[in-house]
This record gives C-alpha cells, structure tokens and sequence, in this order.
C-alpha cells in the first residue's frame, strides 16, 4: 500500500507479530527526523483491542470492510489515542 492510499477509520489486514490480523486505523501521525518528515499511523487490533504502531504503508496488506455478520462493526472499541493508552511519548513523538 501507498501512504496516500491510508485513511484513518478504515480496517486493514496487517501482519502483527507473526500473524494477518484486522487493524482498524485510529490516528496519523507525522514526525521529523532530520531534515525528513516522517509518517506512521497508530492502529487498533480488531480482535485482541491492543494499539499496533504502523510505521510503514507497506505494512499494510489490504483494505477490508465490516465484519460478517456483526451488529457494531467493531465501533464497540473506544477510540484509542496515546494519551488515553498512557504513553509518554516525549517532545520528539516517539518516547526516546
């Protein structure tokens, strides 16, 4: 996948530790190395609600819809942001 073709709110198939999950899209993010500006994404794992961190469009596998069968769609989850996960993520956004 491209970075143009990632839109936040969207559910994707994603390789997380080993494994071709559901990620659902919660929040984009830019940061400067350098002279670069840099973009990643911070996602939700649909089926385990843990926060995955998506450095790379390439990551991402495909574009999926809603769950069959499902009344909510997977809008049960609170929205997850940094803040309300606890993290400290520093001047530089990364927490280093």
């Amino acid at each position: 996948m491209k970075q143009h073709e990632v839109v936040v709110g969207q559910a994707y198939i994603v390789r997380v530790s080993g494994r071709l999950v559901r990620v659902r899209i919660v929040e984009k993010r830019e940061r400067d190395v350098g002279l670069r500006r840099k973009t990643c994404w911070v996602g939700r794992n649909e089926s385990t609600g843990r926060t995955v961190l998506i450095r790379s469009a390439a990551r991402l596998r495909q574009k999926v819809g809603p769950v069959p069968g499902s009344r909510d769609n997977g809008k049960s989850l609170p929205p997850a942001t940094p803040a309300s996960l606890g993290w400290d993520l520093g001047p530089n956004g990364w927490g280093r």
